[in-house]
Order: structure tokens, then C-alpha cells, then sequence
């Protein structure tokens, strides 16, 4: 694996359990700040839907880290305010998402990410039945 990719992943998942609810604005700059490219032209998106966006212009470092992550159910993903990313300084220039849709233009979903150890038995169940798809 690839050295630069691990330590990103160690840096997030630090942040992640430090912190909790943790942008990804705030992990782009995370990696900024440790000599890891964060900000790129990369995206992620939710749940088969590649139109309905919860990374938007992240490197592919970052975003490889978060799906490894995710895969290996470190972190999990959930819903938040527009307004956490207006504080982290970068909203992404894209229309937002108000409903679980097959958007045909890209859409933006606002999630911060959480460690796995703080998610509820609801979530948890969400997060399996998500999985298996």
C-alpha cells in the first residue's frame, strides 16, 4: 500500500476520533497541512448515485483514504448542516440535495464523518443494509 495513502488514512481517522463530525473540508486542509495533497479534482459519491456528491473537488488521495475507510468501517458518514461547511470555509458551487433522488445533474450532499465506535444501533443497521447494496 502506498506510503503517502497510509499516513492520510492514520491523519483522518485521528481527526475523526479527536474531533468527531469532521468535514471533508477539514480533512482536505488536514492533509494540506501534513504535506499530503488534499484538495484536487476528485469526488465521491453515496449509494450508487453519482450524481448526489459528499466529497467535491478532494484529491484522490483523500478520497481513496475515506473509501478504504469507509469499506473497513472506521468511519461512517452522516447528514449535516450547510453551515458546518460555511465555517470550514468552502461550500461546493453545486445545487444541494433535499431528497434521496436519481439527481441527473451532480448534487451536493453535506456529511460529516464520525467514527464507527460512536454510531447507534439505528445507524449501524443503515450502515450494513448499505453495504450489502
Amino acid at each position: 500500500m502506498d506510503e503517502t495513502l497510509v499516513k492520510a488514512k492514520g491523519l483522518i481517522v485521528e481527526k475523526i476520533r479527536r474531533w468527531d463530525y469532521v468535514s471533508f473540508a477539514e480533512l482536505m486542509r488536514l492533509l494540506d497541512e501534513n504535506g499530503i495533497e488534499g484538495t484536487g479534482t476528485s469526488t465521491m459519491y453515496l449509494n450508487n448515485n453519482p450524481n448526489m456528491l459528499i466529497v467535491v473537488n478532494g484529491s484522490e488521495v483523500l478520497v481513496q483514504a475515506l473509501k478504504d475507510l469507509l469499506r473497513d468501517k472506521q468511519i461512517f458518514p452522516i447528514p449535516a448542516s450547510v453551515l458546518v461547511y460555511m465555517v470550514d470555509g468552502y461550500v461546493p458551487d453545486l445545487p444541494l440535495v433535499k431528497r434521496n433522488y436519481q439527481y441527473k445533474k451532480p448534487h451536493w450532499l453535506p456529511v460529516a464523518f464520525r467514527d464507527i465506535s460512536k454510531a447507534t444501533k439505528r445507524q449501524l443497521t443503515i450502515i450494513a443494509s448499505a453495504a450489502s447494496n
